[in-house]
Parts: C-alpha cells; structure tokens; sequence
C-alpha cells in the first residue's frame, strides 16, 4: 500500500498511512483484494481529521457478508446512533445479523465496523453514495442542521448567537415540517420583529405541490394570529384557504414567536406563477393587514391582473370617485368587472402610466398619442363585453383617466415612501352622464380611512366647497 501510494515512510503522510493502517480492522485486510483496499486507504486518508462523516462499502466476494466501515465525528457518535445506522445498513441490503465493532483513538473520527451475515439471497445493489448521505441525515440530526446551515447563512459568529437564542426553543413539529435552511432563515427574521404589531411573511410553493396551490407563512410576536383576521384578507386576494399549522418558537429571552403556514389554491383554478405574484401578494397582504388599503373584491386583481397593490389601490379609487358622481353600479361590481377581464384592466392602469408616470421622457403630445392607441386597443377589446354594466364600468374608467389632469400617484415623501393617501385633479366638464351643476375642477383625495373632495367653479381658486367622509 505504502509503495501504492508513492509516499515516504518518513514523511508525515507516510506515517499517517502507515498508522491507518495498523489500525485498520484485521479482517478488512485480509479479505479486500488490493484495489478495494488501496481506496479504501486513499478514502480515510482524505478525511484528514474534517469533521465530516464517512461510508465504505465492501461486499465479501462469496456473497456471505456485507462489511461497512462507518466514520462518524467522535462528539456525535452515541450508541444509539450507531443502532439508527445499523438499521438503516440492513435495510438497504435486505439483512439483520451483524457484529459490530466501535474503535476509539486520538483521532476526531469514531469508527464503526458493521459486518452483516447474507441469507441465502445475494445483497441488494447499494447505492454508496446515497445511503451515505442517509447516514449524514442520521448523524447529525435537525439541530446541527440547523447549526450548520446559520454557518453557512450569516457566518460563524452571528450563526453562534442565533443557534444559542433559538435551538432550544425550535418545536418538535417546525422540525418535522421545515427544513434546517428554512429555520436559518426564519429565526433572523423573527429577531427583528418587536412590537406585536409586526409581522413577517412568506408566500413560497412546496415540492410536488400542484400548480395552483401555495403556502403562506405568517410570523408574529407574542399571541398567535386571529384567524379571522387573516383568513378574510387571503380569500380577497383571490384565493381560497384550505388548511393553517400553527408552530411555536421561543426565544432564550423568553419572546414567543408564532409562524402560521397557511395551505392556498387559486380560487380560479389557474396556475400561479410564484415568481411573477410572490412580490406584489406579500405587499398587497402587508398593506391590508395595517390597513393602509382596504380588503375587498379589488384585491384580487393582485393575481388575476398581475398588479401591485398601488395600481390595485388607484383603480379603488377611481371606483370610489364614481360613486360621488352617482355612478349606479357598486364598489363591488366594478371589482368584479375588472377581474372578469383582467388583460383589459392592465391596459386602463398603461393609459394612466403612460399619461402621468414621471419616468417617461415623451413630450405631452407623445404621452397623449400613445395613451390614445391602448384606449383603442381597449375599445377593441369591449367589442367582446356581452353584459351592458360591464362594459359601463369598463368605458367609464376610460373616460375617468382621459378627465383626470394630475396625480400624486408617483410622489414620494422625504423617507422614500409612497404616502398613504391618492390624490386626483379632475375635470368633470370632460365627464358625460353626471350630475349638473358640473364644477370647473374636482380635487378626490382617497385613502383606506378618509376621502374627501374639493369642488372649484372656475380656474381661479376663489374658495370651493369641500366634503370628507371619514372612518
């Protein structure tokens, strides 16, 4: 083996080799032919004293026995461990009767020499290399895991605080439903929340789920979530809710944590692309669970159009101004009018981008020509609306985005947010089918709380006559 392997006996791996060896179990060197034994070897050698785990499988060239040397990092190697690995050994070569030897030394690695006796069948083909990374499953277990991917994540000093705030305080059921990755990532999230009026979420798609199933996972501190507080904004953004698993997690503090996984299907039936709606879903469910938009039947426009919450929000609040101008069809049907067509209503939210977005660079004539192609590509589309209201809410949107002169839609305030409220300058003298006496301009302002409008008679401002409505 020695002259195999091109080393000196005097070297350091000379000696290592030499030492491995001698310390080799008798009957592996007598019974392995000279290949089978070199990698063998070459195998233990390369383990180098890592802390890792290692499987090597050799079949007695009779058929009589099966020989596997197991080599597990000495801190993790139990009794019961090597019982699990034992199991686990048998059952990939369909047998029970084994001897079994445990070898300690100076070395970090704990040895176990598991020889099982045939029946009368010839082994099971075996696949090393898997049933090996069945073994490392075994060994380390969840919490190492656990430990190993917070490492990998965020680096050993923040991973050693995180494992020491956490690992003892992760539920048995989390363990069986998450995987370690998914728990690294949970618990610096969970860190961060500290008042019982934030939350954390995720919208994600199990393996082998179906195309138009979901999950949702829900994260908050102290008490657990009111379902029927939650339930209501899901099922307004298009979705039916099928199942929720509640799982506790404690903090070495003593903060409790709450992660609700919430089991979803697609109301419609259709597929849902994770990576096109996961965005603007977790935004949309965000802003309705502050309350900074409303959950309605508008939502859902959220899948079924593909927008965000802000341009869900904006045709809310066109729908909104309607009613002060005695529209007569409700809140509710112009929501249901926009998801029965949602390709339409994407193109009514291009008009009002492209007429008002602060990001085009086309002059005003330009804005208005290419606003004007999408509205005749709209009025194409209407051609196939079979229900009369329908097509009223449809065209009144149309006309609503070619009355309106100005918008705060696109400003932010000095923290880079978006605010809370939409303002809109109208015309009503370009609005047909409203109530005289029809003022110059209107100002709506509109939010989840309050909305109000401001009513001017002429382009000069001379006062005006202002309503709020207010929640």
């Amino acid at each position: 083996m020695l002259d195999r392997s091109g080393l000196s006996p005097r070297s350091h791996d000379g000696k290592r080799l030499l030492r491995y060896i001698d310390l080799h179990p008798k009957s592996e060197l007598f019974q392995s032919g000279s290949d089978e034994l070199f990698e063998c070897f070459r195998t233990i050698v390369e383990l180098n004293e890592r802390d890792i785990v290692k499987l090597i499988a050799r079949p007695d060239a009779f058929g009589q026995f099966f020989s596997f040397l197991v080599y597990v990092p000495r801190e993790l190697y139990t009794t019961d461990l090597r019982l699990k690995i034992q199991s686990l050994l048998g059952a990939a070569i369909g047998a029970h009767d084994a001897d079994v030897s445990t070898f300690f030394s100076e070395s970090k690695h704990a040895r176990a020499h598991i020889v099982f006796t045939l029946n009368t069948e010839p082994a099971k083909e075996v696949d090393v290399a898997a049933l090996e990374a069945e073994v490392i499953e075994l060994t380390y277990g969840w919490k190492e895991h656990f430990r190993r991917a917070l490492e990998e994540q965020y680096g050993e000093k923040r991973a050693g605080e995180l494992y020491k705030n956490f690992c003892d305080g992760i539920a048995q059921s989390f363990q069986e439903q998450f995987d370690a990755r998914t728990a690294a990532r949970d618990v610096a999230v969970l860190e961060s929340l500290h008042s019982e009026d934030d939350i954390t979420m995720q919208l994600y798609r199990p393996a082998n789920s179906q195309p138009d199933e979901l999950k949702f996972r829900v994260s908050h501190l102290g008490s657990m979530l009111e379902l029927s507080d939650v339930i209501p904004i899901l099922e307004n953004l298009g979705l039916r809710v099928l199942g929720e698993q509640p799982f506790y997690l404690r903090h070495r503090d003593g903060r409790g944590f709450w992660v609700h996984d919430f089991h979803l299907r697609a109301r419609s039936g259709e597929v849902l692309g994770l990576n096109k709606l996961k965005a603007n879903f977790e935004q949309a469910f965000e802003r309705a669970w502050v309350r900074d938009i409303d959950s309605d039947a508008f939502n859902q426009l959220v899948l079924a159009a593909e927008l965000s919450w802000r341009e869900v929000n904006l045709l809310r609040a066109y729908a909104n101004y309607m009613k002060q101008t005695l529209f007569p069809l409700s809140l509710d049907y112009c929501a249901d009018t926009l998801v029965t067509y949602p390709a339409t209503t994407r193109k009514l939210v291009d008009i009002f981008n492209t007429l008002f977005s602060p990001d085009a660079q086309d002059t005003a004539d330009e804005r208005l020509h290419k606003a004007e192609l999408i509205a005749k590509s709209v009025e194409e589309d209407l051609e196939s609306v079979q229900v009369l209201n329908q097509d009223k809410v449809l065209r009144r949107y149309l006309d609503l985005f070619a009355a309106t002169l100005r918008t705060n839609f696109y400003q932010r305030n000095a923290d880079g947010d978006y605010p809370a409220y939409l303002s809109l300058k109208i015309s009503p003298l370009k609005l047909a089918d409203i109530p005289e006496p029809k003022p110059h301009f209107e100002f709506f302002v509109y939010a989840s709380r309050v909305e109000g409008v401001h009513l001017r008679t002429s382009k000069v401002a001379r006062g005006g006559a202002s309503l709020v409505r207010q929640d």
